[in-house]
């Protein structure tokens, strides 16, 4: 850090956490402004020294960063007041992307459709639904492909 001498520090580990406490130890000690990251959604009691390290973070971080909105709660539960902000790293919106009418059922009898989306690579682990999609009398395999 010494010779980086960033300005910055994101810590990308949970307040509690002594990768978190020593990581920012050390960026005050270069006068750097750190932020930390947090999925905790769920609130829970930490034995000592897990709270007290907790407790310095959150003391000395600038910002946080959370992963959902349960994960602001459980800061604001525990005692952290400064700046949160919320980015998701996986999934969606569920309030963007809702289906607006639901598919009919399935008919008997009906050819059977399989949707896949990503990369045809063996390590997807496809090959069995190829497999049982070959043995289905109905099936009609249809391939899209972007390139």
């Amino acid at each position: 850090m010494q010779e980086v001498q960033p300005e910055i520090v994101h810590i990308d580990e949970e307040p509690y956490k002594l990768a978190t406490f020593q990581a920012m130890r050390l960026a005050r000690r270069h006068k750097a402004r750190t932020l930390f990251f947090t999925w905790q959604k769920l609130y829970r009691k930490y034995p000592p020294p897990f709270r007290q390290m907790e407790r310095y973070n959150y003391q000395h971080a600038d910002t946080a960063l959370a992963g959902n909105q349960e994960a602001v709660e459980v800061l604001r539960r525990r005692g952290y007041q400064k700046a949160i902000y919320v980015i998701p790293q996986f999934g969606f919106d569920m309030e963007v992307y809702k289906r607006g009418t639901s598919l009919p059922p399935h008919k008997p009898g009906a050819p059977f459709m399989l949707g896949f989306l990503g990369r045809l690579v063996k390590t997807k682990g496809l090959t069995p639904i190829f497999e049982v999609y070959q043995s289905l009398l109905t099936s009609t395999f249809r391939m899209v492909k972007d390139r």
